[in-house]
């Protein structure tokens, strides 16, 4: 994404142009998904990166894919039927001439896959060839970049929600862990999971709880027929919805903890994440101007109970790494319990947590398996080949005579003879 994914940066989209390349990229790759569309963007930006399209793949699942591939574009035919059946378990050689055919059929000149985006490079000339009245001055190397972000089908109006708008996925991920206390309620792109380790050593299980963008912002307290009329210009009117927060809400809550405390888990800053890192910048920026800031006297008491509960920590015995018990899977916090039976998904949670459970059993049994008395072979050496010799052969071969004499130093081969 960004326009960047090969090797120089792509020429950028004019609004006029980014519309004019999702219609062309609808029209020729239309047939390999359930659904396409693009999202929002702030009235106020004027040109893109590149163009991101929303793709319903039913060759997908809610797990986020994984995988990274490409290649130079080849011939192939956009219509084969046998590319209806892949999915993104196949072959991969069956992903891959899947990937190849969508960059096909779009004419692009060359592609590349991480997890689910399909990257392709689009020639400038292409576009302003398919519509005339677009044409600008451009050289022959120019190209844009069409990103394909595949989604489930079910999962596409959800990611629309969240990659509107520039940011609301980097914003909203951060409200909901720090006004639910719940650092395991992961909002990916298409949907929200709660993530969770029940056995330590073990991989986390993830269940899935919604991917009903009108049903999570009830669950936060915004308003989504607000978003949904859009009309944001720039971020401070994104920041002004969330400002919008019904009192008492998950979002009110976040809003006066990140206003007095900033964003700390989420941002910290590395260059990956720059651009992430100065959105939280402004944001907390903003709320500390705003109504949700804390007044000098709340701020005093609230660095003075700080201050306290660090003293608290610094005498406290640290806690001890839990042990993995089969039997006791590492209990839920009322925060967690409460999010799971919000979503109704306390029995899903359980199912998955049992599905894992023969494997806590075998890793236990593997990490307590008495352990037994390790013998090692005899060291040989000098005194062995002396016993050898000095039997004259008895009971032990020529050839091995020889050889534990060949392979002694040679003062204790002249010493036994």
């Amino acid at each position: 994404m960004g326009g960047k994914n090969f090797g120089t940066e792509a020429r950028r989209f004019t609004t006029a142009e980014h519309d004019a390349m999702f219609a062309l990229a609808r029209e020729r790759t239309g047939h390999f998904f359930t659904s396409m569309k693009t999202y929002p963007p702030l009235t106020s930006k004027a040109t893109h990166g590149d163009i991101d399209i929303l793709a319903g793949w039913a060759g997908l699942g809610w797990a986020p894919p994984k995988g990274r591939e490409g290649g130079v574009v080849e011939g192939a035919d956009p219509f084969d039927a046998t590319l209806t059946t892949v999915t993104l378990s196949s072959d991969s050689a069956d992903v891959r001439r899947w990937c190849n055919a969508i960059a096909a059929a779009v004419g692009a000149t060359e592609w590349q896959r991480s997890g689910g985006c399909l990257s392709t490079r689009f020639p400038a000339s292409a576009l302003y060839a398919a519509v005339p009245s677009l044409a600008s001055p451009h050289d022959a190397a120019d190209f844009f970049q069409v990103d394909f972000m595949l989604f489930p089908p079910e999962g596409v109006e959800f990611a629309s929600f969240g990659y509107s708008y520039g940011s609301a996925l980097m914003l909203l991920a951060p409200l909901l862990r720090q006004g639910t206390g719940v650092h395991g309620l992961v909002l990916h792109a298409h949907c929200l999971i709660f993530r969770h380790s029940p056995f330590p050593g073990l991989r986390p299980v993830d269940t899935h709880l919604s991917h009903d963008a009108a049903a999570l912002c009830k669950y936060i307290g915004l308003d989504h027929a607000t978003w949904l009329r859009g009309d944001f210009d720039t971020m401070a009117d994104v920041y002004a919805w969330l400002s919008t927060a019904e009192e008492g809400s998950i979002t009110a809550k976040a809003l006066r903890r990140i206003a007095r405390k900033g964003i700390d888990r989420d941002g910290r800053k590395t260059s990956h994440h720059k651009g992430r890192y100065d959105l939280y910048t402004d944001f907390i920026q903003y709320l500390q101007a705003s109504a949700w800031a804390p007044s000098a006297e709340e701020r005093a008491e609230l660095e003075a109970r700080a201050a306290a509960a660090e003293a608290e920590r610094g005498e406290r015995e640290p806690t001890p790494a839990r042990e993995l018990d089969p039997d006791n899977p590492t209990p839920l916090t009322p925060a967690e319990v409460d999010a799971l039976e919000y979503w109704g998904a306390k029995g899903a949670y359980a199912a998955l947590v049992a599905e894992l459970e023969p494997e806590a059993r075998l890793l236990h049994s593997r990490q307590n398996k008495p352990r037994g008395t390790v013998k090692f072979p005899p060291k040989r050496g000098p005194r062995a080949v002396v016993a050898a010799v000095d039997a004259s052969g008895a009971g032990v071969s020529a050839e091995r005579v020889a050889a534990d004499t060949a392979t002694a130093p040679a003062a204790v081969v002249a010493e036994v003879a």
